[in-house]
């Protein structure tokens, strides 16, 4: 798999309390393979400007950066967060339809 397609996969995956997953990873970028590890450490409620949710709480290391991924519990899967740890970097679900914030 790419490193920049793993989000795709997040869905796809059987999420539970306390999983841990090792993935090779094709890193373009440096033209080598890499394994990353995913580990979920957590569930709560996480809040986006999409709304509140039961997540799981995963992290993502072998990169150069920890990336942390909240994920729906409820099916079917989303992504509702990311955010790259030492950065101010973040990404989260925002509502859709006509009445979006500004």
């Amino acid at each position: 798999m790419d490193d920049n397609a793993l989000q795709a996969l997040l869905p796809a995956l059987k999420w539970a309390p306390n999983l841990r997953w090792t993935i090779p990873v094709f890193a373009s970028g440096q033209n080598r393979v890499r394994t990353l590890t995913l580990t979920v450490r957590a569930v709560g409620t996480v809040s986006v400007p999409a709304g509140s949710f039961q997540a799981y709480m995963a992290d993502l290391e072998g990169d150069e950066q920890k990336v942390t991924f909240y994920v729906s519990v409820d099916p079917p899967r989303r992504l509702l967060r990311l955010t790259v740890a030492g950065t101010p970097l973040e990404f989260v679900a925002v509502p859709t339809g006509g009445n979006r914030a500004p």
